[in-house]
């Protein structure tokens, strides 16, 4: 776990200042013991005292400050200072808190704590990073790394951070990142540090370590505190790329913390069903270190290539890790999926991890290696590559030849095999699968003197692909809400992963197999088969001659309702069908497993549609589409409007209308024909459209306020349409504004909102202005429209205009206007006397400053006195 901990480059325990534990002594110093340590005196070369012996100064210093309280009665003649010394008190006062501190108490206790943990380890340097007061930022930021991996208990992240310090005094970590070389043959292609940049600049720290690379067990693994100290260099590397020593801010004790890096475990041709002793200790060792010694340093790890009995090892871990931990690991099957986890690194990432950079080994960083001397046992294979590999090297420049920091390119790559040579047979076999299994299939085919690196090569294989298969097996079992696995199952992952199929047939009885010897120590298994008694099968009675096959019709549902008749399930019977889950302890395994024992599932329904009707739908919507037959199209919009038996057909009509108009914008007779079967579905009587309105108001309101309908097509079609569509309109708004109350409103608001648009053409708005009066009616026109037409008429008045293009449309948006408003005077009584038959100036100025110059125009050249004393009532 501790091993996903990221690492910061220490700095020697020599670099760091050795009165920094004293400074920070008197910095936390109450007020009265600094008071008493200046009334002490003290020689002009205290201070030079101090840096040659910090330690001992520091620990003679916190017993004076402990006694100062105490004795502060018992020393009257040291209360008595000069007066220089008493000018002075104000500068010996305390500094105000930070707002980091204020706002942690836990965080200031710890800062307390500090001078004491860094006088009994004798080291002040952590990360790279000088320990010293709460003023600097590197400090406060590490001691808020301790504090967040102890949950915030002050005891548990000193008892760590002493431990730490203590260890890394002991250890010297960064001079075995920095000055130590390790073995090319035993640590060569296991670990690498890549930093990948941001589009915004920001660097994401990044360790691999590749398991599937170790050459021979014992050799990498034999020695423990080598194996631990190449694993802190490698670690220390990836801390120094955190530059936690440059901080200049302190990090959100509860945000994100900056200054942490990735980690990738890479695990292919790895087996974890039998581990050395060597490798548990060895991992078992290093997990104490850097739980230890680097907390809070790991922002995700990523288990890769990693078979299916590593998610049950992680399942198991989750008990021991807190949560916090636990939602830093992610396993993945597919070393190759990684880069989807990082989209915007995705091409810095190497190939074989699902991205476009080269593999580790050319732009990867390491730790310092050597290449030892080849052992006697090496081929000649291998004695003869050495000279060319040391050719190459000479061409190569003098820094190049002098550092040795990089891997050489003769190591094996990570999924090199370990042989019979480099490892004894016990340990190169870390494979469950028997290799004389492996022989056993290679003799039935014909080959013979199979070597040992084959078959064990090959099991390996066999054992990984088994593995997979269950794997993905599994994943059907869990979708499945099972707890067994079935050969269904099995079926299912060999078709996923594109294995040919397994033939013969399935059945529910369990196979019984019997055991047949062939010799001394080699049985053989057979499935056996059920004996049939032929007499007892032969005098056994026939089976019931089968009733003659009949049909009856009932009725299922009427209009959603089931009828209740004896052919229908009854109420009680539908209470007893366990269609859904009945509650968290329905299976209490399965709940237990997938977390979601509250979740009701809930059956698919396929809708069936007979053939009859089928065809019945495809020849009206090729009726309708039809150009060049009228006599077709009629047909059919006469068809769909009287036609009783539609039910199962009205949502896909609707559909069909709704697809139509989304892709035929363009094509003005599309429109219309699909508007003429909308009127025609919502006429027929026989048909419950009710539920569909919602479905089909959008289409109808595209057509009636769209933007643009058709290609440089007359205005006359599109005006039209737009007439078609609001009649539509108002019908739909009519005839189910009683199912939908807030029916007529919502339509009524996207016209107004259309018509108030100046931005929209004037073909928009003159369905907006129509699609009112339809909806609405004669209130609509007074409410929404007559207390708009002041502002609209400049609007109108630029189309009207001798040199607009768009003169042609504004004409006849002020013919709509003229029609809706001539609908106001409907139920007035008519003027008497004569009076009205001209409309006077009066008249018309005020008509001017309600409806605008042209509208009021219009009114008084046709003489609609009503019209105009209606307006102006309105």
């Amino acid at each position: 776990m501790a091993d996903q901990q990221p690492e910061k480059t220490a700095v020697p325990a020599a670099d760091a200042p050795d009165s920094q534990p004293t400074v920070i002594t008197n910095t936390d110093t109450p007020k009265e013991t600094t008071e008493t340590e200046t009334a002490e005196p003290q020689s002009e070369n205290k201070p030079e005292t101090t840096t040659a012996q910090p330690a001992d100064e520091t620990t003679a210093a916190q017993p004076t400050t402990a006694e100062t309280p105490a004795e502060a009665d018992k020393a009257p003649a040291e209360e008595q200072q000069p007066p220089e010394a008493e000018e002075e008190k104000p500068v010996a006062e305390q500094p105000e808190q930070p707002a980091y501190l204020a706002k942690n108490p836990a965080l200031a206790q710890f800062f307390e704590r500090l001078p004491a943990i860094l006088s009994s380890t004798g080291h002040a340097e952590m990360w790279g990073v000088p320990l010293k007061d709460s003023d600097d930022a590197p400090t406060v930021n590490v001691l808020i790394k301790f504090l967040r991996a102890n949950e915030g208990n002050v005891k548990l992240a000193e008892e760590q951070l002493t431990k730490a310090l203590k260890w890394r005094k002991e250890m010297n970590p960064t001079a075995l990142a920095e000055s130590t070389s390790y073995s090319a043959t035993k640590f060569g292609g296991l670990g690498y540090l890549t930093i990948y940049k941001e589009a915004n600049g920001a660097e994401t720290v990044v360790t691999w370590n590749i398991y599937g690379g170790v050459k021979d067990i014992n050799t990498t693994f034999g020695d423990m505190d080598e194996f631990v100290r190449w694993r802190v260099a490698l670690m220390e590397l990836a801390v120094k790329e955190l530059k936690m020593a440059e901080a200049t801010s302190v990090i959100d004790y509860d945000g994100e913390d900056p200054y942490q890096m990735i980690q990738v475990h890479d695990y292919l041709n790895v087996s974890f069903l039998r581990l050395n002793p060597a490798i548990k200790a060895a991992t078992k060792k290093t997990i104490e270190v850097f739980t230890t010694a680097y907390p809070e340093l790991l922002r995700e790890k990523f288990f890769v290539n990693v078979p299916a009995i590593m998610g049950w090892m992680f399942a198991a871990m989750k008990v021991f890790l807190s949560k916090n931990t636990t939602r830093k690991f992610h396993p993945i099957s597919n070393g190759a999926n990684l880069a989807r986890e990082f989209p915007s690194l995705k091409e810095q990432f190497p190939k074989v991890y699902g991205g476009s950079a080269p593999d580790l080994r050319e732009g990867a960083r390491t730790v310092n290696l050597i290449q030892e001397e080849p052992a006697p046992v090496a081929t000649e294979a291998a004695a003869n590559e050495e000279p060319k590999e040391q050719g190459k090297e000479n061409k190569e420049d003098a820094a190049q030849q002098e550092s040795k920091t990089e891997p050489a390119p003769e190591q094996p790559k990570a999924d090199t095999a370990v042989t019979a040579q480099e490892a004894p047979a016990s340990e190169a076999n870390m494979s469950v699968w028997n290799p004389d299994n492996i022989r056993d299939v290679a003799e039935s085919v014909g080959i013979v003197n199979l070597s040992n690196d084959v078959t064990e090569n090959l099991a390996r294989d066999v054992e990984y692909r088994v593995a997979q298969v269950l794997e993905e097996a599994l994943k059907f079992m869990r979708h499945s809400r099972r707890t067994l696995l079935t050969t269904q199952d099995v079926a299912q992952a060999l078709r996923v992963l594109d294995v040919e199929p397994l033939y013969g047939y399935e059945t529910t009885r369990p196979l019984r197999f019997g055991e047949a010897s062939l010799g001394p120590g080699q049985p053989l298994f057979y499935v056996e088969d059920e004996e049939v008694d032929f007499e007892k099968l032969i005098n056994a009675p026939l089976p019931k001659v089968p009733r003659e096959i009949s049909f009856t019709a009932h009725w299922l549902a009427v209009e959603g309702v089931q009828p209740s008749i004896p052919q229908n399930p009854t109420a009680a019977d539908s209470r007893n069908l366990e269609l859904t889950a009945k509650g968290p302890n329905a299976n209490s395994t399965l709940a237990a497993m997938s977390g979601t024992g509250n979740m009701a599932v809930k059956p698919l329904v396929k809708h069936v549609l007979s053939k009859e009707l089928q065809l019945y739908f495809e020849k009206v919507c090729n009726a309708f589409l039809d150009e060049s037959s009228e006599e077709y199209r009629t047909s059919g919009y006469a068809s769909l409007r009287e036609d009783p038996g539609l039910h199962q057909l009205v949502p896909y009509f609707v559909q069909f209308i709704s697809e139509k108009v989304t892709h035929g914008l363009k094509d003005i007779f599309v429109l219309t024909q699909v508007m003429h079967m909308a009127e025609a579905l919502v006429q027929n009587k026989s048909l419950y459209v009710d539920p569909y309105i919602a479905s089909l108001v959008p289409p109808i309101l595209t057509c009636l306020i769209g933007r643009q309908l058709g290609v440089n097509a007359d205005l006359s079609e599109q005006f039209a349409l737009r007439d078609l569509a609001a009649s539509l309109l108002g019908l739909i708004a009519k005839k189910y504004s009683h199912s939908s109350h807030t029916l007529t409103p919502r339509l009524a608001r996207s016209c107004l909102k259309t018509f108030l648009d100046p931005s929209k053409p004037f073909g928009a708005h003159y369905g907006a202005i129509i699609g009112l009066h339809a909806v609405g009616g004669t209130e609509a026109v007074r409410v929404l429209i007559l207390p708009n037409l002041s502002t609209y008429a400049s609007l109108l008045a630029d189309g009207m205009a001798e040199d607009n293009p768009r003169r042609p449309e504004a004409e006849k948006v002020l013919g709509a206007l003229l029609a809706v408003l001539s609908t106001l005077p409907e139920g007035r009584k008519n003027l008497a006397n004569g009076h009205g038959a001209i409309v006077t100036d009066e008249l018309r100025e005020r008509l001017k400053a309600k409806v605008g110059d042209i509208i009021a125009g219009r009114i008084a050249d046709a003489g609609e006195v009503q019209m105009a004393y209606a307006i102006l009532e309105g």
